[in-house]
């Protein structure tokens, strides 16, 4: 298990209420946001890598990292149009999968406005859960903001699941639940390390981005270079 941040290592500060939605959540640092990329630095596409570097710099400090799988099968992308990852994060109260994804316009987007959620769940709510739901809000720039609380799975497990849809139709995807989700699947805790606050907040910062600079990228790389893996 990678811990973050490593030393010297720079976060991002959120805009971001208490987080209540999650009983473990741990206090968010007061970190210097890393530097934005000048007006002549060269972007490059962005990588499952750089998006566990973002992810881990919007996380409060103490975390640790393993199980960083990327979207690469036998080393070629298994999309052309979206790029995602799946590591798992604990906070220090049981590991969770976090996925994230981004894609570059609304081509097979996620359902957006609360269609057919389900609120029943096939196993019993578990203790301080909060009740399966779905709210849909337009944010000030118009994007359109979707949180939903999925009802709880054969396997105990449930999720919160926070996407964006931008006024430049990039589609942003966070989730994270309570248990790990590579085999088997395994239940570690009773609510999901991060907060549905916590959540919207991540998903709407500016910093994730289809290009990014150089630097972006070998951050992220750093950071799964020292984290087991998933391998396809």
């Amino acid at each position: 298990m990678v811990q973050w941040p490593a030393p010297g290592g720079a976060s991002h500060t959120l805009a971001v209420a208490a987080d209540t939605a999650s009983a473990s959540a741990a206090p968010s640092p007061s970190p210097t946001p890393s530097p934005s990329p000048g007006p002549t630095e060269p972007l490059f596409k962005v990588t499952s890598e750089a998006m566990f570097g973002t992810l881990a710099a919007m996380l409060p400090a103490g975390g640790g990292f393993a199980n960083f799988e990327n979207d690469r099968f036998d080393g070629k992308p298994m999309s052309d149009h979206a790029t995602h990852l799946y590591v798992e994060y604990d906070d220090g109260h049981g590991a969770s999968t976090v996925s994230v994804s981004i894609q570059p316009d609304s081509r097979s987007p996620p359902a957006f406005g609360c269609p057919d959620v389900p609120t029943e769940g096939d196993t019993p709510r578990p203790p301080g859960a909060l009740p399966a739901s779905c709210t849909t809000r337009v944010l000030p720039d118009g994007g359109q903001l979707e949180s939903v609380v999925t009802a709880t799975g054969a396997s105990g497990l449930y999720s919160f699941n926070v996407h964006v849809r931008r006024p430049d139709g990039v589609v942003l995807r966070i989730t994270a639940g309570t248990g790990t989700t590579s085999e088997p699947i395994t239940k570690t805790r009773l609510v999901p390390p991060i907060g549905l606050d916590r959540l919207e907040a991540m998903v709407t910062d500016p910093h994730w981005q289809l290009e990014v600079p150089q630097s972006t990228l070998d951050t992220g790389q750093a950071l799964a270079d020292r984290t087991s893996r998933i391998e396809h």
